[in-house]
């Protein structure tokens, strides 16, 4: 795997060994962000902050900062896999840019870190966050309440971020291609609030996993987005999905685009 295009186009990426999902080939990269560049340029916006989940070798979200994203969250379960991640950032120079969170999606969706914005990029720029405790953590003798611990802790001038603030223009997922549960977490990104109006949602998926082209009830005073489906694209047995937050003749584009099928030769390089 390596980077496409931008300033770290080249620089090769390392997978973790045993992964159970397989990382998207670089055709298959290269033809999604071919998508999103000319979506961002129809509808004048930059790649701003992106959310990584089921990061894996976090390539998606480093190709969209190589591309000028200001930032990006990564999202995996497994700490050898973040370390992964950590030292993929910092072959390509974008530690200072980014945040590897070891978390499942679920935890990440319910309780999101703080926005990464000055105080955040002291905070754990590039390296790994973890939350830990809660209430079944023991406590001390004289019964105090504990606070939570975190892995890194924050300055003392952190603020705690609105919603605008930690919210993203684009969030990437890339499960397991044929997790039943797919359907489920789509939802669940409706409705958590983590995505701006007019921003995108991207997943990775089995041609065989049949995907609404609505997600959510968008209803006033509610931090719910309704998920609208721009882009399907089939790559032989892998295919991808793309979903504006928001009503897409809102914002001069037009409705879903038909089935669109490309047949992708191995790559030696994948």
């Amino acid at each position: 795997m390596r980077v496409i295009s931008g300033s770290a186009k080249g620089h090769q990426i390392k997978a973790p060994h045993g992964m159970s999902t397989r990382p998207m080939a670089d055709k298959v990269k290269g033809a999604l962000f071919s998508i999103l560049t000319n979506l961002l340029y129809r509808v004048d916006r930059e790649w701003g902050c992106v959310l990584d989940f089921y990061s894996g070798s976090g390539s998606i979200g480093i190709e969209a900062l190589s591309r000028g994203a200001e930032w990006a969250d990564f999202v995996e379960t497994s700490a050898g896999v973040c370390r992964i991640i950590s030292e993929n950032l910092e072959h390509t120079h974008f530690t200072t840019k980014a945040r590897v969170n070891n978390r499942t999606v679920a935890a990440f969706l319910n309780s999101p870190p703080s926005a990464p914005g000055a105080s955040a990029a002291k905070r754990a720029a590039g390296g790994l966050h973890r939350r830990k405790g809660g209430t079944h953590r023991e406590l001390p003798l004289d019964l105090s309440p504990l606070p939570p611990v975190e892995e890194i802790a924050l300055p003392t001038e952190a603020v705690v971020a609105t919603q605008e603030e930690w919210q993203y223009d684009i969030i990437f997922l890339d499960p397991p291609y044929a997790d039943p549960k797919i359907p489920n977490t789509l939802l669940h990104v409706a409705h958590s609030g983590l995505v701006k109006k007019g921003g995108l949602v991207v997943i990775g998926h089995s041609p065989r996993v049949v995907l609404s082209d609505t997600y959510g009830e968008e209803m006033a005073q509610d931090k719910t987005v309704q998920l609208h489906r721009l882009h399907y694209r089939r790559h032989g047995d892998s295919a991808f999905s793309i979903y504006l937050a928001g009503e897409p003749t809102a914002y001069g584009l037009g409705p879903q685009a038909e089935e669109e099928q490309e047949e992708v030769e191995p790559s030696m390089d994948d």
